[in-house]
């Protein structure tokens, strides 16, 4: 039965893959033997292998034939799997041995083979294993000295023969090794009836398979080919009892009681080694090697066979360079959706500074050049040696210029936003100009190209080398552009992000020609299309980058610092907000409450009520309190206006919680007693701690400057004349509860009673009084009468007349 290797492989589970070490050119795989296969895949941009195989060595210990060991070095392409089997040692069965198993490695798509190393053949008690041998045939069973009853070696990828006993015993002759495309021939035993001896029979060892299966031991009388239909001959050689080795090995067969009964097995290879008969040991196995630079040795290897691929790892490509002459990229379907801001970021390697002008990259129609359609431009300058950042603001050019640097990597950015547009150069602020005022222009049928510039249709080609490209929909500001700048981004979660490209595509100077597709990592699958590059070789290809990319970049946080500042305001009055962080924009949610300059933070009061204050940095930081304008006390003082000289009155203020007099006084009310005309104010302050003032003036009246006389001294029966002046009304008092209003009031005939002190109380226009005295005498009369009390009252005139005539009168009242 012929078998093939991948029927050989499949019938396997797997191979340990004992070890994986890599460094930064090559790439070294050890599979050792654990009685399975595995496939080997060729890594990524690898296209050389270096190979190595040993076979296993025969069973015998130090008599053993050690298998061979083949290198070469291989042509292969990245993705080509290889199907891998590893010898195994030969074991005893009892005093003999098995033959040791082949290593192979072959093409798991074609079965062809590449590389095979023989396995020794099994030593007898006496006699040494024949080793693995590097040519294609294997060794008959005992080498040049073999008899007709020793097994053939195989050719041309066939088994070796199996061998026959000579002695009479109950054994069988060895094996035939297992070759590539054969399996190994039958040793033969006695037949149970004892009809397979020496002198009823003629035995013959099998000759080896010529791409074929190793012929059986034969014999003219009815021995038995030891040989099982369910045995995978070719895993096991050809079988004498028992399987033998994995990987091809001859099996061997033993009597329990004597060395010289017996026979040996034969290596596996490309081309089996035959059974050896007797205490004959069993051949070697055959080698195949088509690699380049081959490495052999025959008999070297002792133990299990090995395989080892070493695989030369070229260096990962992480930028692109374009020739200057038709290079660039296209991506067809960029974002085109700006508002007022846009980051264009990227590094770039320019050998002389001296770039085609407009060629770095940009935004636009294809082959179109108009207000109408350009969107932005990294565009060197007509002087080749200055690199320009357009923006598009609604059909008027934002522009910021800086020099393009002369060899080396370096970090260009350019900003624009509300806040300005800026132009960044490794992490520093070089130029500044005016920002976005109306809003960028959306241009539904632009493209990007870098490497070009994408209004013209040649000419305008960049010699550069660049890498991580990255534009945004939103403005970066410096901290943000300078925690990015060393790093590559993790995409997820960035906000803006609208194209990424990180180059990391193909093999510095290897044959890229698959890598026509720029990857967008941004997870809105905008590619990039390659066109005009070579690539292959240092120039218009995939290279190395000399941006240093410390680690993934951490997620930048823009720093929040609070508002600062008065945030209850009275109405009518302004303010100015601060913020730690500098250069952000201010905005008042209610601009009927409130009005706040978006630069200075000025605040200018509108009407009573609330509004949320918000600064946004220029990072992106939001910052935001509640600002509450509150209406003004209503101030007014209660109170009289006039006062005359010498007086005082109360005034009451109301209208606040608290009061402040400009006479120093902070109680709601005070008296006061001006001298003259005064003016008083009283500043209210509201429980917020607004205020409003309420002014009083009181006016002092002079009084009226009264006089006061009369007519005294007053004769009895006579009369008191008063008389006033100085006044508009006037009142009197005096004695005898006499009281007048007017002006010169008359007593007609005062008695004595009548004197004394008459005050008169003169009121002005302004109902201001004054008053004046004057003091009056009343004379007294003489008496005219007497009045006696009836009791003891008389008057005794002691000397009247006496002397009267014929007449006399008495009269009296």
């Amino acid at each position: 039965m012929k078998t093939s290797l991948p029927k050989l492989l499949s019938a396997c589970l797997c191979l340990l893959l004992s070890l994986s070490t890599f460094s930064q050119t090559t790439s070294t795989t050890t599979f050792n033997y654990t009685g399975s296969t595995v496939t080997y895949t060729v890594p990524a941009g690898v296209t050389k292998l270096t190979i190595t195989a040993k076979g296993a060595r025969g069973g015998g210990g130090s008599r053993a034939g050690l298998g061979a060991s083949m290198q070469g070095d291989f042509t292969v392409t990245p993705g080509q799997v290889l199907r891998i089997l590893v010898g195994q040692e030969g074991l005893a069965y009892g005093y003999h041995y098995r033959g040791g198993g082949g290593s192979f490695v072959a093409n798991n798509a074609t079965n062809a083979p590449l590389l095979i190393a023989g396995g020794g053949g099994g030593a007898s008690c006496f006699f040494n294993g024949l080793p693995g041998n590097t040519s294609q045939n294997g060794t008959s069973g005992n080498g040049g000295a073999a008899t007709s009853l020793d097994g053939g070696g195989g050719i041309n990828g066939g088994g070796g023969g199996g061998a026959a006993m000579l002695e009479e015993s109950t054994v069988a002759g060895g094996g035939g090794g297992a070759g590539f495309n054969g399996n190994g021939g039958r040793g033969i035993s006695i037949s149970p009836g004892f009809l397979c001896i020496a002198t009823t029979s003629t035995m013959f060892g099998g000759a080896g398979g010529n791409g074929a299966a190793g012929g059986d031991a034969t014999s003219t009388s009815p021995c038995t080919k030891y040989y099982t239909s369910t045995a995978n001959s070719f895993l096991s050689g050809g079988q004498a009892g028992a399987y033998g080795s994995f990987g091809g090995g001859g099996a061997a067969r033993s009597s329990t009681s004597s060395c010289s009964l017996g026979a040996n097995g034969g290596g596996g290879g490309y081309s089996g080694g035959g059974g050896g008969s007797g205490s004959n040991p069993g051949g070697g196995g055959g080698s195949y090697n088509v690699g380049l630079n081959q490495v052999n040795a025959s008999g070297v290897n002792n133990g299990n066979g090995q395989v080892v691929i070493v695989a030369e790892l070229p260096t990962p490509a992480t930028a692109l360079k374009t020739d200057g002459v038709d290079d660039h990229v296209t991506i067809s379907n960029p974002f085109r959706s700006f508002g007022k801001a846009i980051t264009v970021e990227f590094w770039m390697n320019s050998p002389t500074g001296i770039l085609a002008q407009g060629s770095v990259m940009g935004q636009s129609s294809l082959n179109v050049d108009g207000m109408t359609t350009d969107v932005w431009l990294m565009h060197p300058d007509i002087g080749r040696t200055k690199l320009d950042f357009y923006v598009n603001d609604a059909g008027t050019w934002r522009q910021v210029t800086v020099p393009i640097r002369v060899g080396g990597w370096h970090h260009y950015v350019g900003v624009a936003s509300e806040f300005g547009t800026k132009f960044y150069v490794d992490g520093v602020l070089e130029a500044t100009g005016p920002g976005i005022s109306t809003g960028i222009l959306n241009n539904a049928n632009s493209i990007i190209q870098i490497g070009k510039d994408p209004r013209h249709t040649n000419l305008r080609f960049a010699d550069m080398s660049i890498d991580e490209v990255r534009i945004w929909s939103r403005a970066l500001c410096e901290d943000e552009i300078i925690n990015n700048k060393n790093c590559e981004l993790n995409p997820a979660g960035q906000n803006g992000l609208q194209e990424y490209y990180r180059f990391n595509q193909g093999f510095v100077g290897a044959n890229n020609s698959t890598e026509t597709t720029l990857t967008d990592l941004s997870g809105n699958n905008r590619h990039g299309t390659l066109s005009g590059f070579a690539l292959t070789g240092n120039n218009s290809n995939w290279v190395q980058s000399g941006f240093v990319s410390t680690a993934n970049c951490s997620p930048y946080v823009a720093p929040i610092a609070p508002i600062v500042g008065n945030m209850s305001l009275c109405i009518g009055s302004n303010t100015t907000l601060t913020n730690a962080n500098d250069g952000g924009r201010w905005t008042s949610s209610n601009t009927g409450v409130a009005t706040i300059n978006n630069t200075t933070g000025q605040v200018t009061t509108v009407s009573v009520g609330t509004t949320t204050i918000t600064y946004t940095t220029e990072c992106g930081a939001v910052s935001t309190a509640t600002l509450t304008v509150n209406a003004l006390p209503v101030a007014s003082i209660a109170g009289t206006n006039t006062i005359c000289s010498g007086g005082s009155t109360v005034l009451t203020a109301s209208g606040g919680a608290t009061y402040l007099w400009n006479t120093g006084a902070t109680t709601a009310a005070i008296n006061v007693s001006p001298t003259t005309t005064t003016t008083y104010s009283v500043t209210a302050t509201s429980a917020a701690g607004c205020t409003s003032t309420a002014n009083r003036t009181v006016t002092v009246i002079p009084k009226p400057t009264v006089s006061a006389s009369s007519n005294s001294s007053v004769n009895p029966g006579g009369n008191l004349q008063l008389s006033a002046s100085g006044a508009v009304t006037y009142t009197w008092s005096g004695p005898n509860g006499f009281s007048s209003s007017l002006q010169n009031p008359i007593i007609n005939s005062p008695t004595s009673t009548a004197s004394g002190t008459y005050t008169v109380t003169g009121t002005n226009a302004s109902g201001c009084t004054n008053t004046a005295s004057v003091n009056v005498t009343v004379l007294s009369n003489p008496a005219t009468a007497l009045k006696t009390d009836g009791v003891d009252d008389h008057v005794t005139i002691s000397n009247p007349f006496r002397s009267f005539g014929k007449a006399i009168t008495v009269e009296f009242w």
